[in-house]
């Protein structure tokens, strides 16, 4: 796709005015330069080569109608990309490779922003010794065992002030004065994002790998298991990156637009990825979208398999919906096992005609200390 993904666009000289893209085949100055599934109006990795032939040819037999025209110099150059896609996607290895390709194009495409530091824990109070078991007092009050064990507790914390206290008392107020002191600091302290306060547990799905559409194994927790192909990997970094070629949009309205999401209107409109985790650990939730004012005050709902409450993921304005921005999500969320796992997203609260345009999701995989 021009400078960005490999393609077979030729240069053609067009005015400023005039977008042959945008009036003849329907993709917007947003979405090009077009991968072949956009030039052909197809569900991104389609497979249907009936469909891909039939596309092809109604949009080149469209294209030929401004040949003869002032615009015959695009009409041409529109044409000779068309007939490189077809060509493509109805090989078999050549749509292999090219899939291979447009998948970690995809990939890239999510922002990443930067990232969160964890917060240093308190530093804790400077220790003193102070002697555990008292030996006799002599005449001037005086505890004279100098080899008496000695217990660690907080400075200027407990002051005998009478030498008829027994030892025992003395211990047990020093464990209790300490012991108040350390549940004094945790109550003061709040949770932090990216602290184990702050993280949700969750479980993967209770249901073993279907065999149908599979693209190659894959080890789990010492097993190697078949990985069917609408199931998204965990990279070997640790992340998983969910795009949405590998979604499953389903609703009343809700559909794709290339490489995003178009018409989030109704209640029952909902995206769903499913995930194979091979290193567990902890992880943050970082959501890529856009919206306009009308969503501004928005909320959706991100449901993980096994966990009770979903994550909420506030919506705001980001510029329009072509301003595409990556929001993290609190809490991070740990998952403790190999397995598989769903991700769903679905509208909570909708202010405007449309929830957002949803670009990706990313479960980023984050070192806990």
């Amino acid at each position: 796709m021009g400078a960005e993904f490999p393609s077979q666009r030729v240069a053609m000289p067009m005015d400023d005015s005039f977008d042959p893209y945008d009036q003849w085949l329907g993709i917007p100055p947003s979405e090009q330069p077009a991968h072949y599934y956009r030039l052909l109006g197809l569900p991104i990795f389609s497979a249907d080569a009936e469909k891909i032939q039939s596309e092809a040819d109604r949009r080149m037999l469209h294209v030929r109608t401004f040949q003869l025209g002032k615009r015959s110099q695009a009409s041409q150059a529109i044409l000779n990309e068309l007939a490189a896609a077809r060509v493509c996607l109805l090989s078999p290895e050549s749509k292999a490779r090219y899939d291979a390709a447009l998948s970690e194009w995809l990939a890239s495409k999510l922002p990443v922003p930067p990232p969160v530091v964890l917060p240093e824990a308190p530093p804790l109070l400077r220790e003193k010794s102070r002697a555990l078991l008292p030996a006799e007092e002599n005449d001037a009050g005086q505890f004279s065992n100098p080899t008496a064990p000695t217990l660690a507790v907080p400075q200027q914390v407990f002051t005998p002030r009478k030498s008829s206290y027994s030892g025992w008392t003395i211990i047990v107020c020093v464990i209790a004065i300490t012991g108040v002191a350390l549940g004094v600091l945790r109550f003061r302290q709040p949770p932090k994002v990216g602290t184990l306060e702050g993280v949700a547990e969750v479980r993967p799905v209770p249901s073993t790998l279907p065999a149908s559409g599979q693209t190659g194994n894959a080890d789990l927790g010492g097993k190697t298991v078949t990985v069917p192909s609408e199931v998204v990997l965990q990279s070997e970094q640790g992340d998983v990156n969910l795009h949405l070629a590998r979604a499953r949009v389903s609703g009343s309205a809700l559909k794709l637009a290339g490489e995003t999401t178009a018409d989030w209107k109704n209640p029952d409109d909902e995206v769903q990825w499913q995930f194979l985790i091979r290193k567990p650990g902890f992880f943050r939730v970082i959501v890529t979208y856009a919206a306009d004012s009308a969503s501004d005050g928005g909320s959706a709902r991100l449901t993980l398999s096994g966990r009770q409450q979903p994550l909420t993921m506030p919506i705001r304005d980001t510029g329009g919906r072509e301003t595409f921005v990556s929001d993290q999500l609190n809490p991070m969320v740990m998952i403790d096992k190999s397995g598989r796992y769903t991700l769903s997203i679905k509208a909570a609260q909708k202010p405007g005609e449309q929830l957002m345009t949803l670009r990706g999701v990313q479960l980023r995989r984050a070192p806990v200390r």
